[in-house]
């Protein structure tokens, strides 16, 4: 039974002897590595597949025992059989058995995830400098500007709207707009309204 799951799992399981040898591996190593079982058993595990990475620890935790708990896990680089990298997570359990400490590494492949969280990084940069390049162009215009959030919330108040509107640019940010415009109840309830109606249909506003 222990067999068939971990022939069946999908992350690359390896199993490893307290001298650092690979004593066995799952069919899904090869998938994710390249190597097969054959070409990994007996091998340092070390040389094999963990030199030459971004993180040499690898091979050292592994032998230290350093992470004895699943779900310890380390992202890391490790060498395919094409001599290619690949950004994997890898979480060691440890084991005695006679006396013997033996190791199990699972390797899942973070390949994706990683572009993903590097193309979500480029975004919100990308998006920060727009932010700023907006601000700029409406900090030019002799127009008084207020952004609110979905809540109502001060996100963005232009230089200019803070001379009209005797606000204070700081302290405007994060509050919500009712306390931060001076208007009374009349021209409270006309901004409300304005905010809910489509943006067609909105009307000036005097307050």
């Amino acid at each position: 039974r222990l067999h068939t799951v971990l022939t069946a799992a999908p992350d690359a399981i390896i199993a490893v002897d307290e001298a650092g040898l690979v004593r066995d591996a799952n069919p899904a190593t090869q998938s994710l590595l390249g190597f097969t079982r054959d070409e990994l058993v007996g091998q340092d595990w070390a040389r094999q597949i963990a030199a030459g990475t971004s993180n040499a620890s690898p091979g050292n935790e592994l032998l230290s025992g350093e992470r004895r708990a699943f779900g310890q896990g380390s992202e890391i680089a490790m060498r395919r059989k094409d001599g290619s990298l690949i950004e994997v997570e890898l979480t060691l359990g440890v084991m005695r058995q006679q006396g013997r400490q033996h190791w199990t590494a699972i390797l899942r492949d973070i390949t994706r995830r990683k572009e993903a969280e590097r193309r979500l990084l480029e975004t919100l940069s990308d998006l920060r400098r727009s932010r700023e390049e907006l601000g700029q162009v409406l900090n030019q215009l002799q127009i008084g500007t207020m952004a609110l959030d979905a809540d109502g919330v001060v996100s963005f108040a232009s230089d200019t709207c803070a001379r009209v509107a005797a606000i204070d640019l700081a302290a405007a940010v994060g509050q919500r707009w009712e306390d931060v415009l001076s208007v009374d109840e009349a021209g409270r309830s006309a901004i409300r309204a304005a905010l809910r109606a489509p943006a067609g249909e909105r009307t000036r506003v005097e307050a």
